[in-house]
């Protein structure tokens, strides 16, 4: 796992209230220098950032909406997710800035530690889906002692 400073300089600028949304810009820049909007990819059909393969995810991420992943549990749905994902760089951008890049072995280990299984709201079809729900002390010295 390597980890890297990525600058707040344009994305919290284009999105002041979306976490996310700011830390792939953010962490977009740092690596290709290019400045472009958050885009919503299909986590089977492209990468959040193509050059490069990376999925980048941030504090309160869902993985997939319930209704695209098979299954009824967390394995079966971490499963299915694994077979069908494109990227192969998965990246978590802390809320200070800090990104952790990740192989998809890292990322399961990441995701089996610190991710739970909770019910989509009724107007999304009240499935169930992964999520990580905060960024927590425990989650940031994980990522401090494998980096």
């Amino acid at each position: 796992m390597t980890s890297c400073f990525v600058a707040d300089n344009f994305g919290s600028a284009m999105y002041p209230k979306n976490w996310g949304c700011a830390a792939q810009v953010n962490y977009d820049n740092y690596k290709t220098g290019k400045i472009r909007k958050h885009d919503h990819v299909p986590f089977d059909k492209d990468s959040d950032i193509p050059e490069i393969k990376a999925s980048v995810k941030s504090s309160n991420f869902t993985l997939a909406s319930a209704n695209v992943l098979a299954g009824e549990t967390f394995d079966e749905q971490w499963s299915d997710y694994k077979k069908r994902v494109h990227s192969s760089l998965f990246v978590y951008v802390t809320k200070t800035g800090l990104a952790y890049e990740m192989t998809l072995k890292e990322f399961e280990e990441f995701v089996l530690l610190f991710c739970g299984f909770e019910r989509e709201s009724q107007k999304n079809g009240g499935g169930m889906k992964i999520r990580c729900r905060k960024e927590t002390k425990k989650m940031l010295k994980w990522f401090e002692a494998r980096a």
